[in-house]
């Protein structure tokens, strides 16, 4: 018998955990199986899963499978109820996980935090695009941003340094001029510091 039917069959009978099990087992092997994912959107709604684990299911079925009827029906309210910014992140979150170019996502997913005022989230997000993409100076730049808001001086400076570094080789422009005062301002003030 097929895991799916098994956990279908599990989850008829209300042993829940049992179905979550089965279902993980088959999306360790196949991780787009339309009905191993619809099986864990139910089990993770019934058990009182986090929300973004619930949103993640419904965006990862719509995006796989976005014009099944059984998809679209199990997941239009859920993504109806939720906050815009909630399926926002967790769609960026997503992209982050399965995307090719996790840097992008990453620096898309720090720019959303950067809106919110998530200084710490945003910092974790731009440091997993600089540390895919070391070269790319908007992603540094928005790392020492970050650093700056968290008040961690001394980080902020080196990534500022290095994204003027970048920038003065061509690879991009950028606000020098804005950088240049930042650096001299955390240069005297950790010239007080220490």
């Amino acid at each position: 018998m097929p895991l799916t039917v098994a956990a279908y069959q599990a989850w008829q009978l209300g042993q829940v955990a049992q179905a979550e099990q089965l279902y993980r087992q088959v999306l360790e092997k196949q991780p787009q199986q339309r009905d191993a994912l619809l099986g864990m959107l139910a089990v993770s709604q019934s058990n009182g899963s986090d929300q973004s684990i619930v949103l993640g299911y419904a965006l990862q079925l719509r995006r796989l499978y976005p014009k099944d009827q059984e998809v679209l029906f199990a997941t239009g309210r859920i993504l109806e109820d939720a906050p815009n910014d909630q399926v926002s992140e967790t769609e960026l979150k997503l992209a982050q996980r399965s995307s090719e170019n996790v840097a992008e996502a990453s620096y898309r997913l720090g720019l959303f935090y950067v809106e919110q005022q998530r200084w710490a989230e945003a910092q974790s997000a731009f440091f997993e695009a600089v540390r895919k993409k070391p070269y790319q100076v908007d992603y540094r730049l928005n790392l020492a941003i970050s650093y700056d808001q968290l008040g961690k001086h001394r980080l902020a400076l080196e990534h500022y340094q290095v994204a003027l570094s970048q920038a003065n080789s061509g690879l991009t422009k950028i606000d020098q001029t804005m950088i240049h005062e930042r650096v001299s301002y955390l240069q005297t003030r950790r010239l007080f510091e220490e």
